[in-house]
């Protein structure tokens, strides 16, 4: 009996999915390019790196479907889903011809740390323009150093907002360790350098 409800659920839950995704374009996925077609506009996408990350998950806009799977696509606040869209777990997704910006090309304004569990939680918010300035520079234009190999005491989020891309963040990784070594790392390719006590100020209440 419990077996038989597990199915139903699951081809409930299937059928409902069916249902909700009726009307939306369909894409199609070319594995050589690594690029989402839109089959009716032509529109081809591609994944953004980790470090660019969707604020948040709007209407359902397309779909990608094959015989095991259906993946589908939102759009998101303040932006054209022709240039930009997203999925549930909030990968990028950006069009042909859309450049993706540097960090400091962003005009950030705002650099929230956060834990991220089900939900990210802000724990501290830098608003100071010279403290922003300081850390963009520090993972911009710091020499690269290797990523420590043993397992941090604190590990945040750093995510960087800006109002002329209130659609996502950038974002890093912020590592400390407890000899008090700090460090800004990206799983994108790997980059590590030394964050300085910027961020450690903030965390601990040097800094309000």
């Amino acid at each position: 009996m419990k077996i038989l409800k597990v199915v139903l659920a699951l081809t409930l839950a299937a059928l409902m999915l069916c249902s909700c995704t009726v009307g939306l374009d369909k894409l199609e996925y070319d594995r050589t390019t690594n690029e989402y077609i839109n089959g009716k506009t032509g529109i081809k996408y591609t994944d953004a790196p980790s470090r660019y990350e969707a604020v948040a998950v709007g209407e359902m806009y397309a779909k990608w479907k094959n015989s095991a799977t259906t993946i589908v696509f939102h759009e998101m606040e303040g932006v054209d889903p022709e240039k930009w869209m997203t999925e549930p777990g909030k990968v990028l997704f950006y069009a042909e011809g859309v450049v993706l910006p540097e960090v400091d090309e962003m005009g950030i304004n705002e650099i929230l740390v956060c834990v991220e569990q089900e939900v990210a939680i802000a724990l501290v918010s830098i608003k100071n323009e010279e403290h922003i300035s300081a850390i963009i520079d520090i993972w911009k234009n710091a020499e690269a150093v290797t990523y420590p190999a043993l397992s941090p005491m604190r590990n945040f989020k750093v995510k960087m907002e800006s109002p002329d891309y209130p659609w996502m963040y950038y974002n890093i990784d912020y590592i400390e360790y407890s000899d008090g070594s700090c460090y800004l790392y990206s799983r994108d390719d790997g980059r590590c350098v030394d964050a300085g006590t910027l961020i450690k100020d903030y965390l601990d209440g040097n800094i309000s």
